[in-house]
């Protein structure tokens, strides 16, 4: 769907400020360039169809054609939420990077206002987690961790890899713990809190911005 991003000027993938009014024209073109890419590697209108109105919104306040509600086919209303979520994370379109906990809480608030269907923002939240695969956490001992496989049947109890004790240290070697198999236990570890690594304190050794 954003295959037409390699015929944009590259600065305004990542431009941290406002766009201008041409700016913003310039980005809206990588519709028209996805399009054309995906009609000359031969695909069907039943897919570039999907990508033409992949940045509408359910409220009709996206691009182009301000389309609303059921006007927006359910795949392109998914391929919409999709690029909202992954540009909050990525800090894409002028903004600057979230952690995906607070992304999911950005994105579902908007789909209150209307954004999104509220549904299919319910349905992102119980397939990404509550607790995002890769988010930071800290554990109720104090232990500093990464969420590594979201559990299906309790979202507040995923795996995690945890990589600082409790006294701020880096462990040698990280321990991976199943939060739901030990949710039993007298004391067990719980998460506390989601950390947010872009503050370096919270990751003096550069290790929680994990990749899984």
């Amino acid at each position: 769907m954003d295959a037409g991003w390699c015929k944009v000027p590259n600065h305004l993938f990542t431009l941290q400020s406002e766009y201008t009014d041409d700016e913003y024209e310039l980005i809206q073109e990588h519709i028209d360039h996805s399009v054309k890419v995906l009609d000359d590697a031969g695909f069907d209108y039943d897919v570039t169809g999907l990508v033409v109105k992949h940045h509408e919104r359910f409220d009709g306040t996206g691009y182009y054609s301000n389309y609303e509600g059921s006007d927006i086919p359910l795949m392109s209303q998914i391929l919409s939420l999709a690029d909202h979520y992954n540009s909050l994370i990525k800090g894409y379109y002028c903004t600057s990077s979230i952690i995906p906990a607070h992304a999911l809480k950005q994105i579902y608030l908007k789909a209150k206002q209307g954004s999104h269907d509220i549904g299919l923002v319910e349905l992102l939240i119980q397939v990404v987690g509550v607790y995002p695969l890769s988010s930071a956490v800290v554990l109720n001992t104090q232990e500093k961790a990464v969420i590594t496989r979201v559990n299906w049947r309790d979202g507040m109890s995923p795996t995690v890899r945890i990589f600082y004790d409790k006294n701020g240290v880096n462990r040698m070697k990280p321990m991976d713990v199943d939060l739901y198999n030990i949710r039993e236990q007298d004391n067990p570890r719980k998460i506390q809190k989601i950390l947010d690594t872009n503050i370096a304190q919270n990751d003096p050794a550069n290790l929680l911005h994990f990749s899984v």
